[in-house]
């Protein structure tokens, strides 16, 4: 009987550790968009590993604020929305002060992209 007893602890035992481990570590479980959003930049950034922002709740979010965070333009072009990919590898271009970085953007923001890192005083973003 005792055994039986030892086992059913055990198993309640790690019933709540796996409880505790999915509610501290998976984003699903955090309330608040903001709260998920940031959970899943984290993961991305911790684990290099940014189809985590595939599952955030907005993606072009997510990437972007990876790709800010990291300094690293490349991650933008996983932004699916042209200007906003624009605008994310713009910050970084600004970021960077390093207008090179412009020659990134494909379409009609490019000019804008060197005015932002050019003259950052006319710029919208530093307004």
């Amino acid at each position: 009987m005792k055994k039986i007893w030892m086992i059913v602890l055990v198993l309640a035992v790690a019933i709540v550790l796996i409880g505790l481990y999915l509610i501290i570590f998976s984003c699903n479980f955090k309330f608040g968009y903001s709260n998920k959003q940031g959970c899943y930049v984290e993961k991305s950034i911790k684990t290099n590993n940014y189809d985590f922002c595939k599952k955030s709740p907005n993606p072009s979010w997510c990437y972007q604020d990876v790709a800010i965070r990291l300094e690293d333009e490349d991650i933008c072009k996983r932004i699916e929305h042209l200007n906003f990919s624009s605008t994310c590898v713009t910050q970084i271009a600004v970021i960077k002060k390093d207008e090179t970085i412009c020659e990134k953007i494909d379409g009609p923001m490019l000019y804008g992209c060197y005015v932002e890192v050019l003259n950052p005083d006319q710029g919208v973003l530093n307004s």
